[in-house]
């Protein structure tokens, strides 16, 4: 299927596809999946933020249609220190928060994520769409629910889009949840 990408309409998950230039979009229909399409695993990167919150709702309904697990995955961005102007920048010890962002991030799924759907949490230090492009290639995800907090301007800009990159780098597809409808 050429151009197939899974996007939120409506507050609907929907399958998009062009054919001879016009866009035809098919609901997903409940217990089969996005048009057909198998999906094992479902990645979920998380921030911790309300829009990330949101594509796990989402993420969860998907889940159940598609008989899929859930892999939620948080990536903690490395802060650079150096005690002199001069030394190359060595990264801090993530180690602490590794372990609190994991320990997170098992609650998250023990509270939002019904039995049987939950497969594993993942922690990862580095840039956020690069860990997360490579690990759902590397875990076999499927799909990506990723949440995007819709910065625009000069924002957009200067802070970039995580989501955005992800869409562009990831090896599957991927279903973006704003944080307003």
């Amino acid at each position: 299927m050429k151009n197939a990408n899974c996007h939120d309409s409506n507050g609907r998950a929907a399958f998009s596809r062009r054919s001879r230039g016009k866009m035809k979009t098919k609901l997903i229909e409940r217990g089969t999946g996005v048009a057909g399409l198998k999906v094992d695993r479902i990645l979920v990167p998380l921030d911790f933020s309300e829009t990330a919150h949101k594509a796990l709702a989402y993420a969860v309904a998907l889940a159940a249609d598609m008989k899929a697990k859930i892999i939620l995955m948080h990536v903690i961005e490395p802060v650079y220190v150096s005690a002199d102007p001069g030394l190359t920048c060595l990264p801090q010890q993530t180690a602490p928060e590794e372990k609190a962002d994991g320990k997170q991030m098992r609650e998250i799924a023990a509270k939002y994520i019904p039995e049987g759907l939950f497969d594993k949490a993942v922690v990862r230090v580095g840039a956020p769409y690069h860990e997360i492009t490579t690990a759902a290639k590397r875990l076999k995800a499927g799909l990506i629910v990723i949440g995007t907090h819709g910065r625009t301007g000069l924002s957009h800009v200067l802070m970039g889009s995580t989501a955005e990159r992800v869409v562009r780098h990831a090896s599957c597809p991927v279903l973006t949840v704003r944080r307003t409808q």
